[in-house]
């Protein structure tokens, strides 16, 4: 799903993804969107930075994964500025999801794989869903 919000993906001419890029344009947004110290929910902002990391080092996924995985993040993101709302948690919803789909073929026991373990769950709570 496309949000004017999300951080932009460049593509050099071989098709290689700017995930350092991405990284930084993420960790700014959620940074800025969730307002940083007056956020309502600091543990959204925590979780997601969490969820960045792990993507960031998950040695499993090439970097158009990891940027793809990014994007979803940055979703959550945007979403988590109003959690409650039925709009948001479709936009929340679709993130997971997807975000499931991109660590399916991963090992069980792949670092990203057990952050997830962890982490879906107690986003899936922050949005109700």
């Amino acid at each position: 799903m496309s949000n004017p919000n999300s951080p932009n993906v460049s593509s050099t001419a071989t098709g290689d993804t700017n995930l350092g890029h991405t990284s930084r344009r993420l960790t700014h947004q959620i940074n800025n969107l969730l307002g940083a110290s007056e956020e309502p929910n600091p543990t959204l902002r925590d979780l997601l930075t969490q969820l960045q990391q792990a993507i960031e080092a998950e040695p499993s996924l090439n970097n158009a994964q990891k940027a793809e995985a990014l994007l979803e993040i940055a979703e959550l993101s945007t979403a988590g500025q109003a959690p409650d709302e039925g709009p948001m948690q479709m936009l929340a919803k679709r993130a997971l999801q997807a975000l499931k789909g991109t660590t399916a073929p991963l090992a069980d026991t792949a670092k990203l794989s057990v952050a997830l373990q962890d982490l879906l769950p107690r986003l899936t709570a922050i949005f109700s869903l």
